[in-house]
């Protein structure tokens, strides 16, 4: 059996432009949304591109460039199946998932359940297989200013 392991961060700025942000493919009103040329999801991107950090590949940017006007708004479910089939293609599976999701506001504690239900749905794994965590910076940084939200991403894949 061959193990990999990947680790990937993204952070997204923070805008009054809407009351509601994309975690892990949930939306979470928050009274704000998030700057991105995409949904803004930084669970997903983050995630999918541990996967692709695991398998040796390139970064995110690399397929789903910011630039390209054909994928603005783009769901990230979408970016996170792509990094998926790399995956599978690769004939590797998910052993485990451990998320650190880092915003002031709102308190993630009734989402984090659902968030997780719905990786494991994605990912094809037990919910038991994921870990997601949810903290403040403690009032440091873009974060900790309230002017960013940001996830970090680990994982371990194992060949099939």
């Amino acid at each position: 059996m061959k193990i990999k392991t990947g680790i990937s961060y993204d952070i997204h700025k923070i805008t009054r432009d809407g009351n509601v942000i994309r975690l892990g493919g949930v939306d979470i009103k928050a009274g704000y949304s998030l700057l991105a040329h995409s949904d803004g999801d930084v669970v997903f991107h983050a995630l999918a591109e541990s996967i692709l950090a695991s398998l040796g590949l390139e970064d995110l940017g690399t397929y789903f460039n910011d630039k390209d006007l054909s994928i603005k708004g783009i769901d990230s479910s979408i970016i996170l199946n792509f990094a998926l089939s790399k995956m599978n293609e690769k004939g590797f599976s998910i052993g485990n998932i451990c998320l650190h999701i880092f915003m002031e506001q709102p308190r993630l504690k009734e989402y984090k359940e659902t968030i997780k239900n719905n990786i494991a749905k994605l990912c094809n794994i037990d919910k038991d297989n994921i870990s997601i965590h949810a903290g403040t910076s403690e009032g440091l940084g873009p974060v900790g200013e309230k002017r960013a939200v940001a996830c970090l991403a680990n994982i371990l894949i194992y060949s099939k």
